[in-house]
């Protein structure tokens, strides 16, 4: 039997990412999907004002990703999505590299809209605008 297709979502923690999120739920309950939720994250490149270089085996705090965890079930909670198969993974790096890079195991990319018009939109909606010109599938960008 053949695995079901993979629905991919990026999530911040943000209210468009969790509308993201309810919207790829819906999605994979409706086609028989699963879902891969990503969570990038990259460590501060400054600290106290000074230039700071991150261990490359640093790791997301163990706190973080719980509390990533927990938003994520709430989420779905919230949303009636207790029977989709989720699946959470924390990434280190860029989130639109990681999303772009995650995108080749996927049948589709889910993402939320964060941007407005102008320069909001030239700053918030960044990601979104990456991810959608470099996806290797289809991509979804949900607005909120």
């Amino acid at each position: 039997m053949a695995e079901a297709p993979l629905v991919l979502v990026g999530i911040d923690g943000s209210d468009p990412a969790r509308t993201a999120l309810v919207w790829a739920a819906d999605y994979a309950h409706a086609v028989g999907a699963r879902v891969l939720v990503v969570y990038a994250w990259e460590p501060a490149a400054v600290w106290m004002g000074y230039p700071y270089v991150p261990d490359p085996d640093e790791s997301a705090p163990e706190e973080s990703l719980r509390e990533v965890r927990r938003q994520v079930d709430a989420t779905l909670a919230e949303a009636g999505h207790s029977d989709v198969p989720i699946e959470v993974e924390f990434r280190r790096g860029n989130p639109a590299e990681v999303l772009v890079d995650a995108s080749a195991q996927a049948a589709l990319v889910v993402v939320g809209r964060r941007g407005g018009g102008g320069f909001a939109a030239a700053i918030m909606g960044s990601v979104g605008r990456h991810v959608s010109s470099h996806a290797s599938c289809p991509v979804v960008v949900v607005p909120h």
